[in-house]
């Protein structure tokens, strides 16, 4: 019976290579549209017509409609038994206020620099959560992250306008270097602060 109707093991396998390729196809998606949201919230922070706060206020009202209806959609009953506050702690407080005052950040880092600063900040800000959770919670750090982490670390350098250590110099061509790398646009955005 089991030559008849192939094995469970061979059975298996399509789905796990369906699985893989939907995951790749929408890690993609999300890459570009998570690059395409990045850069248009830039274009709209940056135009000279509205000051940051309005564009705080025009963009988190979009945030306010999507969040509550999702709310109402799945928790409606309850919304409504008990109100939209019910299990509001001071810690769920302090969570509130402080997602408020990283979006406030967010919004003056990408308007006095760009989105690629501010994901380097995202980016070194996990890796210093990273760092804090080792002696705090006993985290183990795998071979991945450590690969990651030393991947973050040379591509804030680089970008900066550092240059590569010797063995690695050879690898990028003399013309890539001397680009422009950021380093005129950090030091702007120190002058103006």
């Amino acid at each position: 019976a089991g030559a008849a109707h192939g094995s469970p093991a061979r059975a298996a396998a399509p789905a796990r290579s369906a699985s893989r390729v939907s995951g790749v196809s929408a890690l993609v998606a999300a890459c570009f549209t998570s690059g395409f949201a990045g850069v248009y919230t830039e274009k709209l922070l940056k135009q000279p017509s509205a000051s940051l706060w309005l564009r705080n206020v025009q963009l988190g009202i979009w945030s306010l409609v999507a969040g509550a209806g999702a709310a109402y959609c799945r928790d409606y009953q309850q919304i409504r038994e008990g109100g939209f506050l019910q299990g509001y702690t001071p810690i769920v407080w302090c969570v509130v206020v402080l997602q408020a005052a990283s979006g406030i950040l967010v919004a003056l880092v990408i308007k006095l620099a760009d989105n690629i600063i501010k994901n380097f900040s995202a980016a070194m800000s996990l890796l210093l959560s990273t760092l804090v959770s080792i002696p705090v919670f006993g985290f183990r750090p795998t071979g991945a992250f450590a690969v990651g982490a030393c991947m973050v670390l040379l591509s804030a350098h680089l970008y900066s306008g550092g240059s590569l250590p010797w063995p690695c110099s050879g690898l990028i061509s003399r013309s890539m270097q001397e680009l422009p790398l950021g380093a005129k646009r950090l030091r702007n955005v120190a002058e103006k602060v």
